[in-house]
């Protein structure tokens, strides 16, 4: 993604600037628009599955942490979570 985009831009530039027609143009516009806005899209997908990882592990922590509290080592326990979600 760190090379595919500056290279896409810059094709989408000189097809800009070389294109022969309007319709050719409208095309190598849409491709610029779409490598100029691919890095802002990955960094946003990036920290979201980060925050997504962070929270899986927190609540790893948060199971265990319930179990021990109830004797985990000495018996058998099976701790759930339920978590409040809106469908809409």
């Amino acid at each position: 993604m760190v090379v595919l985009s500056p290279v896409g831009v810059a094709i989408s530039g000189l097809g800009i600037r070389y294109a022969s027609n309007a319709g050719w143009i409208a095309v190598c516009l849409v491709f610029l628009a779409a490598f100029s806005a691919a890095p802002p899209l990955a960094a946003r997908v990036n920290r979201l599955q980060q925050g997504r990882k962070a929270a899986e592990r927190c609540m790893k922590r948060l199971l265990h942490a319930c179990g021990h509290s109830f004797g985990y080592p000495a018996c058998h326990i099976r701790v759930n979570v339920m978590k409040f979600s809106v469908v809409v």
